[in-house]
């Protein structure tokens, strides 16, 4: 039976996200172990024109549900300056340096001295869930391009010299998709 969780903190990864023997999110943790919803976004900039532009943005997810969205407290990451979406190979480029932050965030990140926290305060961030439509979380997370249709599996599709076109027949054995195999992919990349 499918459960619907009306916030994220019903959620099992809320619950259980792994962190030094732990949990990363507890009551203790609350304002300094924070969770992000990663996404992209397209929109059209311009009337009369064809111009793509793409967002790519967080949003704090240990905000209540009413604060989580509005522009104060949304993180803009960067901007995909168009004019046609960015393909799934030029995206890494953009992706690299976002990459790099979040992961000095993972690590943690000492805030200056701010009026509740006269001695600073350590954070750390992780990302938790991404929140796009289908095809920009396929470019944001490698789950699929012309070839790779499916995100669960590394099936490719084969082209067919009788047919002169791709397909996803064939007798060939699905290879599952794991957190391994998207790393080993990412390596390769770099």
């Amino acid at each position: 039976m499918l459960y619907l969780k009306p916030n994220i903190y019903d959620g099992k990864v809320w619950k259980t996200f792994p962190f030094d023997g732990s949990t990363f999110f507890t009551s203790e943790t609350a304002t300094t172990h924070l969770g992000l919803l990663f996404n992209l976004d397209w929109f059209q900039p311009f009337t009369y024109t064809q111009h793509s532009t793409g967002a790519i943005y967080a949003s704090v997810c240990n905000l209540p549900r009413s604060e989580r969205n509005k522009p104060e407290n949304t993180i803009y990451l960067g901007f995909l300056p168009g004019p046609k979406e960015v393909g799934l190979e030029r995206i890494n480029h953009y992706l690299a340096p976002i990459v790099d932050e979040l992961l000095d965030l993972w690590k943690g990140w000492r805030v200056p001295k701010t009026y509740q926290c006269p001695d600073g305060l350590d954070i750390k961030v992780a990302l938790i869930v991404g929140s796009s439509d289908i095809p920009a979380i396929r470019k944001l997370f490698g789950h699929g391009s012309a070839v790779m249709k499916c995100h669960r599996c590394e099936k490719r599709s084969i082209y067919s010299e009788e047919y002169k076109k791709t397909h996803y027949g064939g007798d060939h054995t699905y290879e599952i998709s794991t957190a391994e195999s998207h790393r080993k992919h990412a390596h390769e990349w770099l």
